[in-house]
């Protein structure tokens, strides 16, 4: 028992003592714990392979401006899913919903949403003077499309 219960007295999120907070040499003693590895549902979550994931958004690749196409977001985000998501959380009168629906999942929204991205992506990371100005147009140009 001394192995599952620490000595130390106990700490708690909240006055009330309902939330129990581990101390971080006992959670890093239970990580190495053997029951802990040789539990059966350890096998099937494996940890994933960070070595072979690209996490960061610097080591994306940015396609190169072109006036006729927009570059989609990396990874699997959707422009249109992520306003929609936006939309959902805000909560307006039943009259402006139907109104604020057409305005946020509008095509000229979603290249709003498209080319900020891109457009601080390469101010912040990679900088391109030429592929920001064109990006900053085409922003201004669908904020008037928009409106």
């Amino acid at each position: 028992s001394s192995k599952i219960l620490p000595d130390e007295p106990r700490k708690y999120k909240n006055k009330e003592h309902l939330f129990y907070l581990p101390s971080e040499t006992f959670i890093a003693q239970m990580m190495d714990s053997d029951a802990l590895l040789t539990h059966p549902s350890r096998k099937y979550s494996k940890q994933p392979d960070r070595s072979q994931r690209i996490l960061d958004v610097e080591s994306q690749p940015f396609a190169g401006f072109k006036s006729h196409m927009f570059t989609k977001l990396p990874g699997q985000l959707e422009a249109k899913q992520l306003l929609n998501w936006i939309r959902r959380t805000r909560s307006f009168h039943l009259g402006f919903q139907t109104t604020w629906r057409k305005l946020i999942l509008s095509d000229p929204s979603v290249a709003i949403v498209e080319d900020a991205f891109w457009w601080f992506f390469l101010h912040k990371f990679k900088p391109c003077r030429e592929d920001e100005d064109h990006l900053f147009s085409r922003i201004a140009d669908s904020f008037v499309t928009l409106f």
